[in-house]
């Protein structure tokens, strides 16, 4: 049994909002929109294949600010036992020069971040640091580093887990090629456009997350149809305010094949193609 969100609770008495040697916040700059992870290419250990598993750290938070031992996001298998590492996909590679880390358990045990070199296929260290308890809150770890030379779709994160006692969980991982924060404090990052973004995982079975923003509210209609160009799902047809939804579709007595789906909003319509593999 998961017993984590009980331990170490008591260890740390002062709450440390990041590393020592994490580059300093510019008080004047404003918030970037940030790419959340569509895959995961690889990690060392997780939890389970759904709780607490690896894909929990895909797309937008849906954890964080929330502290504790929750099953939405990323743990390891174990505790303490070795280091740890996670390794994430992003669509529609940029050059980055920022790398937001929503820990929501026992933060502080990212002490390297790896972006992958598309010339040569090796990693590159972007950042590196010192493993050290932040306390017991849950916080956006952003560093910084100069703006890579290349466009990037991979990222690595290592977690020295023997330093900070218990499991280091791991909600979303946000890049950008600009800061994300004001300094000393989180700022909500501003949506400034319409999307649908690609479901995860996918292909999928029996079921998938969709998600998508909206920068104002209104009417939106989210479907899903088969081959044929029939509806076989009407997954949201209501009025949602501005921001990321998140939506999940199991397809109960969908046979494997190609599907479509499709949102609408008054100024927007996109389609994605998902893939069910039973």
């Amino acid at each position: 049994m998961k017993y984590g969100r009980l331990l170490f609770l008591t260890l740390t008495f002062f709450s440390l909002w990041a590393h020592q040697s994490l580059a300093q916040f510019t008080p004047t700059l404003e918030s970037a929109a940030l790419r959340y992870a569509d895959s995961v290419v690889a990690f060392s250990t997780q939890w389970s294949p759904t709780s607490w598993s690896a894909q929990q750290a895909l797309g937008s938070p849906n954890t964080y600010p929330n502290y504790g031992d929750i099953a939405t996001a990323w743990a390891s298998l174990t505790q303490d036992d070795q280091r740890e590492f996670l390794e994430l996909w992003y669509s529609n590679p940029a050059r980055i020069s920022h790398v937001a880390i929503y820990e929501t358990y026992n933060p502080g045990a990212v002490d390297t971040i790896y972006v992958k070199n598309p010339n040569t296929s090796l990693w590159e260290v972007a950042w590196s640091g010192t493993a050290l308890s932040a306390g017991t809150t849950s916080r956006i770890f952003q560093v910084s580093f100069p703006l890579t030379s290349f466009n990037v779709s991979e990222i690595r994160i290592a977690i020295n887990s023997p330093i900070v006692p218990s499991w280091n969980e791991i909600d979303a991982v946000g890049i950008s090629d600009s800061p994300i924060m004001t300094a000393g404090h989180e700022e909500e990052i501003p949506i400034r456009s319409f999307e649908l973004r690609q479901n995860y995982p996918n292909p999928f079975n029996p079921s998938t997350t969709i998600e998508y923003q909206l920068p104002h509210s209104g009417l939106v209609s989210l479907k899903v149809f088969n081959s044929l160009g029939q509806v076989i799902a009407t997954l949201v047809n209501e009025h949602q305010g501005a921001g990321i939804h998140k939506i999940n579709w199991k397809a109960d007595g969908q046979p494997s094949g190609v599907y479509y789906c499709r949102i609408e909003t008054d100024r927007f319509r996109e389609t994605k193609k998902i893939i069910l593999l039973r």
